[in-house]
């Protein structure tokens, strides 16, 4: 499992196409929209920060926890699910 952050805009495809195989049976994406207002305040951008060290870790434990969960270890040290 691969975590990372980026400021480029994501091709949905282009990351289906690295995660798409024969052997996995699914995958589930999560496409959101923001909308143009809120309070009576127009929403023109969303800007995000992150300290980029804490957040991979983070996200790398979040992956972890999941797999162990899940799949009950199944996935960890690169093997197929």
């Amino acid at each position: 499992m691969k975590v990372n952050l980026t400021l480029n805009k994501i091709d949905l495809n282009q990351f289906m196409d690295l995660v798409r195989s024969e052997t996995n049976g699914a995958y589930v994406t999560f496409d959101g929209v923001v909308r143009n207002h809120s309070k009576g305040q127009d929403i023109t951008h969303l800007e995000f920060e992150a300290y980029e060290p804490m957040a991979l870790k983070e996200m790398n434990k979040l992956v972890q926890d999941a797999i162990i969960e899940v799949f009950d270890g199944a996935g960890q040290e690169g093997e197929s699910l």
